[in-house]
């Protein structure tokens, strides 16, 4: 039985098992998950940044398999454009942060906006 065997060994070139690819790919589905299930927006920020990692992965080594820079200039653009929207949305929460005293969803909500200057 194939799963029971340890995979063979790969060149350090060469893209990871499977098994790592639906590890990924489980990874970014929870992070996915929680990123929409938090109730505050500082747990969003955390769990959209641990979304990044796997996905970074995914892009990186099980890309277009007949384009190798490609992929690695695919991953480069995608960690730069997430880091660069990742600081506006930290920028976003601090700053309702600040004008409201409180990072918390329900509080935001019921208040309608009225605590931000």
């Amino acid at each position: 039985m194939h799963v029971a065997r340890r995979p063979p060994q790969t060149d350090p070139g060469v893209a990871p098992s499977t098994r790592s690819l639906v590890a990924a790919l489980l990874a970014g589905e929870g992070g996915a998950l929680a990123t929409f299930t938090a109730p505050d927006p500082v747990v969003v920020f955390i769990a959209f940044e641990t979304v990044l990692v796997p996905m970074w992965a995914v892009i990186r080594w099980w890309g277009d398999p007949h384009d190798a820079p490609g992929r690695r200039d695919a991953a480069t653009r995608f960690i730069l454009y997430t880091a660069l929207g990742s600081a506006v949305m930290l920028l976003g929460l601090l700053v309702v942060a600040l004008d409201t005293g409180t990072t918390d969803l329900v509080a935001l909500a019921s208040a309608h906006g009225g605590d931000m200057g």
